[in-house]
């Protein structure tokens, strides 16, 4: 039997990244459009934190707002972990038939031991009253989720190739990888749907 090197054939790992050139074609982008601007580079954080910020405002401001987005828009759809944890409890109040505003919100996350992480009370004023309302935050939200599933799919490329450097196995990988992007397309990411890939680095 050949011994393993755990490194591809250079002809089978050319293939494979053929494949995930193509694949990521069809799944993960640089280019964005966002209010009729191109949105490219250091730009991109800058539009994902515009959308968050519009949703929470308008989920904090109108109540009717959460049912256009319940069940499926999920705090994993968030790049910035203070607004996945603003969301989350947002979620929590709403579910448990409890108000969401800004005095319930910042008081749960308080009590959890998550706002002074987030930067104290003061973080509510990058919020605001007037990023969202109840007519965008459907908009906003599914440009969220279409943002996110790029993103995540293209971590899903990247791991597949270093998987495939790592093991060797190309078919077994590219199947994973497959089967991960499916995933993606049919579920928008559930919170326990792609649980091996790594969290967004965003900084509080």
């Amino acid at each position: 039997m050949t011994p393993t090197t755990g490194k591809a054939p250079a002809g089978e790992a050319e293939a494979f990244q053929n494949e995930l050139d193509t694949q990521a074609g069809a799944v993960s982008t640089n280019h964005y459009t966002y209010n009729g601007a191109d949105m490219q580079g250091a730009n991109l954080a800058f539009a994902a934190e515009d959308l968050e910020l519009g949703v929470l405002s308008a989920l904090l401001v109108d109540p009717a707002a959460y049912d256009l987005v319940k069940g499926w828009l999920y705090p994993e759809h968030f790049q910035y972990h203070k607004w996945r944890d603003t969301y989350r409890v947002i979620c929590d109040l709403r579910d448990a038939g409890e108000p969401a505003d800004f005095v319930t919100v910042p008081d749960e996350l308080d009590r959890r031991g998550w706002l002074e992480k987030m930067g104290g009370p003061s973080v509510f004023f990058e919020i605001g009253v007037d990023n969202g309302n109840f007519y965008n935050v459907e908009d906003y939200a599914r440009r969220m989720v279409e943002r996110s599933v790029k993103q995540k799919g293209a971590d899903v490329l990247k791991q597949g190739f270093e998987d495939l450097h790592r093991n060797g196995d190309g078919a077994q990988v590219l199947e994973r990888v497959a089967a991960a992007i499916e995933d993606l397309k049919s579920t928008h990411i559930t919170a326990l749907s792609l649980i091996h890939i790594s969290e967004p680095t965003r900084p509080y």
